[in-house]
């Protein structure tokens, strides 16, 4: 196993969370092919679905951080604009030079979990959870009394 999921990893958000676990488990799920030398085919499979997982997370988090009018919104964006970048680098690297991409795809995947979620969506989650509490805290305060 290549990332193990704890609680550590959680950001407070259940849908952020729930895509992040599907993620760790494909990124495991991937390595564990290339290990076992699965054929390229099923590899590549696996590739292009963690891809399309983490294009649409991304879109997702961009959502959440625009309608919350997260501070650090721009940067979150700025990353995810360049990692983005490095994946469509990689899936063109699969296609031209399959077998040289493979340990490329698991370090990209890898490297992208572990830091960026460790230290940006941590940030989000935490600004989210807080503009959540304060939302419950206006709701309280202006209702009705008790009849």
């Amino acid at each position: 196993m290549l990332i193990e999921w704890t609680d550590s990893l959680l950001v407070g958000h259940q849908r952020i969370d729930s895509d992040h676990k599907a993620l760790v488990i494909m990124i495991n799920r991937l390595h564990e092919a290339i290990l076992s030398e699965t054929g390229r085919a099923t590899i590549s499979e696996i590739i292009h679905f963690l891809a399309e997982q983490t294009y649409r997370h991304f879109m997702f988090e961009e959502w959440l951080m625009i309608t919350n009018e997260f501070p650090g919104a721009q940067e979150h964006l700025t990353l995810h604009r360049s990692l983005v970048d490095e994946l469509d680098a990689l899936l063109y690297s699969m296609e031209m030079a399959p077998d040289d991409a493979l340990l490329e795809a698991v370090t990209f995947f890898e490297s992208w979990f572990v830091t960026h979620v460790v230290c940006e969506d941590l940030q989000l989650g935490r600004y989210l959870s807080e503009r959540e509490r304060e939302r419950e805290r206006a709701a309280a305060v202006s209702a009705p009394p008790p009849s």
